[in-house]
């Protein structure tokens, strides 16, 4: 039932091909970048493409067909028709059908449907396509099913290619979390810089003039009492003891304040 499947497959693309001149774009040059694999190629020796990863290029729509070792993946995969496309840049015969994982395919699949409803009248979108042969998938009947990994689409001068919807929304994610990083310590380095200021403000401000009861002074912040004598930290770091009784009434009534907050 299988091959009955795939024969009817492909005499109803002969049709298509005989009754329809299809093109890929045809007033344009492809783009060519040397890297992609002839379909032709990969039927020769299919097996030297099981579980690698290549790049085809050629005219891609949404399509609805599951067959072999893919006949069960209509819940898990997306059904693409790829037709290769020649260096006279038109489409050929030799055609593949890519599956694409539904967990990750939805923007490829959105931006797929939108060239079709901008260009009714062009079935195929020009695409390079990252594909690869499952080993788990592979089947010498049906050489010509592969798994899509990425797209890409020519650029506007169509001089070029983007770097592939997947690649794209990768590299997103990628910017969005070295953003979130970067920003995460920016905000750690403000604290710590704000606590640096808020330090250094309160350093400042516990700063005050003592007075001995024979009246010199000094500038210096409190730093402790132990065994009668205040420890007084001056500016420059340098700390002297002056016995607790040596001070002013002033300044004493201030050690005990502080010591009982």
């Amino acid at each position: 039932m299988v091959e009955k499947n795939h024969l009817i497959r492909s005499v109803v693309i002969a049709i298509l091909f005989c009754s329809h001149c299809i093109s890929a774009e045809p007033e344009k040059k492809v783009p060519f970048k040397g890297d992609e694999i002839p379909l032709v190629r990969i039927k020769a020796s299919p097996t030297e493409y099981v579980g690698k990863v290549f790049t085809i290029c050629g005219g891609i729509k949404v399509y609805d067909y599951f067959n072999y070792e893919y006949s069960d993946a209509q819940h898990t995969h997306y059904s693409l028709r790829f037709v290769q496309v020649g260096k006279d840049s038109q489409l050929k015969n030799d055609d593949a059908t890519l599956y694409l994982s539904r967990k990750v395919g939805a923007p490829i699949i959105n931006k797929l449907l939108a060239k079709e409803e901008d260009t009714p009248s062009n079935n195929f979108a020009l695409v390079r396509v990252k594909v690869t042969i499952l080993p788990q998938r592979y089947d010498s009947n049906a050489w010509e099913m592969f798994e899509l990994l990425d797209i890409q689409f020519p650029n506007e001068d169509w001089k070029g290619w983007d770097n592939g919807v997947l690649a794209r929304i990768a590299g997103e994610k990628r910017r969005e979390l070295e953003t979130q990083v970067a920003n995460a310590k920016a905000d750690e380095l403000a604290a710590k810089e704000t606590g640096r200021v808020a330090a250094a403000k309160r350093r400042e401000l516990s700063f005050r003039t003592w007075t001995s009861t024979a009246g010199t002074t000094i500038e210096a912040r409190f730093a402790g009492l132990s065994g009668g004598k205040v420890t007084l930290e001056k500016r420059d770091g340098k700390k002297i003891r002056v016995p607790l009784d040596k001070l002013s009434d002033v300044d004493q009534k201030f050690i005990a304040d502080k010591r009982k907050r």
